[in-house]
């Protein structure tokens, strides 16, 4: 701890104390002594996930149930129409594929990560080619033959799902997340390559972007409540969420960015990436079940989030202007006059729009038709379930007003279930958000997090 504090890494000085103190709290008040209370058998896994993404599946197609392990075959990707395979795309590839340049990939990899039976771990790949110069140039050349022949290996396409729970108190596969175990290297031969891609930065969002961060989402969104409520004026922050958003996502979306932000000879791995993959999920019945997904990418995966995160952004980029309601303000760095009233962050979208009592409703149907008509097109679907519209409403018969639009919305979403849930104060990225932008309230659950770790090592602190 005190060589965390010498370094100023506050991130690493909690963890040590979360540890020390055994409260069983990670990151963000995270609970990690949850136990797995659902074990659904095969036959149960494939059922749900052959669903729809937007129902929690990912129009998965058998490939095997068996007791015994499947071994994925090695593929042959076709080449992209606009691959040429000339001196030039030979250069760029040498260029690509070096011995330092793989070496980084699996550096900047976590230590410690679970991989998929049978198979090496990260930081034994690492000292392979840290401890052999010979053999790290067997993997260079290897990994620059995979990409010059577009032969896919089966271990780069195989992985293994881990069941964690939910805590939702929902039943059978609905209670469990599964989060992917994959090949180290074919997670650092994708990051490579996807790191060649011409990516672009959004104004609006703050999520899989370097150099960002979610407290930034949460400041933009606070800043701009508390300025309104000084105006005096009355809104609504909306809080919008996609059902199972990763696995939902069709393959035509993720194809067609891939085909506009990626170099052409190496589309076909990135697309193949999320099209061949092979997913075993394996039961406590002894039986292990294979798909291939029909739809959507794997939670996990090293380049999955940035790949959702560039097609979820675009899709939505008009959206986000929300040109019939502006909330502008000049960016102090570009001077260019910006929409600041939607921040999103992954596959959450918080919208802030003026409001009076009586169009609180007609703004908010508004703004979720163009929503879910804009997900459609991408075999997704918001979940209503989770929707919150945190009010603010201001001036003369403040509470009167609200109370009023509080029972209105509640008597609609009780006969239609079409309206999210009306709050004075809602979570968002973790964190309490107020209607008035204050930070009292997350202040306090701050507090109350710290006390319960800091009393948890009460001993320590007297030695």
């Amino acid at each position: 701890m005190e060589e965390a504090e010498a370094t100023n890494n506050t991130a690493r000085m909690w963890e040590i104390m979360r540890a020390m103190g055994s409260t069983n709290r990670g990151p963000r008040r995270r609970k990690l002594d949850v136990p797995l209370t659902e074990f659904p058998d095969a036959d149960e896994w494939l059922k749900h996930l052959q669903q729809e993404g937007k129902d929690g599946g990912c129009k998965a197609e058998l490939i095997e149930i068996t007791a015994t392990n499947y071994k994925a075959p090695s593929i042959q990707l076709e080449k992209e129409a606009e691959d040429k395979d000339d001196e030039d795309t030979e250069v760029r590839r040498k260029i690509l594929f070096t011995t330092s340049h793989i070496l980084k990939q699996f550096k900047e990899g976590k230590n410690g990560r679970g991989v998929p039976e049978g198979m090496a771990r990260k930081e034994t790949w690492q000292m392979l080619m840290e401890g052999s110069s010979t053999m790290a140039e067997v993997i260079t050349n290897n990994w620059h033959d995979i990409h010059k022949e577009k032969n896919y290996p089966g271990t780069f396409r195989q992985s293994e799902g881990c069941q964690i729970p939910k805590g939702n108190n929902k039943q059978r596969c609905k209670a469990v997340r599964v989060i992917n175990k994959l090949c180290p290297a074919g997670k650092a031969f994708t990051k490579l390559i996807w790191n060649r891609c011409e990516t672009s930065k959004q104004d609006f969002s703050f999520g899989f972007t370097k150099g960002r961060r979610r407290e930034q989402a949460i400041l933009s969104a606070n800043t701009t409540k508390w300025r309104l409520s000084k105006q005096g004026l009355s809104y609504t922050q909306s809080m919008h969420d996609v059902a199972n958003a990763f696995p939902s996502m069709s393959h035509n979306t993720l194809d067609g960015m891939l085909e506009k932000i990626g170099k052409p000879e190496d589309v076909p791995f990135l697309k193949a990436r999320h099209k061949e993959s092979v997913i075993c999920i394996p039961t406590p019945q002894g039986e292990k079940l294979y798909v291939k997904a029909g739809q959507g990418g794997l939670q996990g995966d090293s380049a999955m989030a940035p790949e959702f995160g560039q097609a979820y952004e675009a899709a939505l980029k008009e959206w986000t202007k929300n040109t019939k309601r502006p909330i502008m303000a000049k960016d102090p760095i570009t001077g260019v006059m910006i929409h600041i009233g939607t921040q999103m962050y992954a596959d959450d979208v918080s919208d802030i729009n003026v409001i009076t009592k009586d169009t609180i409703e007609a703004i908010a149907d508004e703004r979720n038709e163009e929503l879910d008509h804009i997900l459609r097109g991408m075999d997704m679907a918001q979940n209503n379930d989770k929707e919150e519209h945190i009010i603010s409403i201001r001036g003369k018969d403040a509470v009167k007003n609200s109370e009023e639009i509080r029972k209105k919305c509640k008597a609609r979403r009780e006969e239609s279930k079409d309206f999210g849930i009306i709050v004075d104060e809602g979570k968002y990225l973790g964190n309490v958000a107020a209607g008035d932008g204050r930070t009292k309230q997350n202040t306090h659950k701050i507090i109350q997090a710290i006390r319960e770790s800091f009393y948890a090592l009460q001993c320590f602190w007297s030695r």
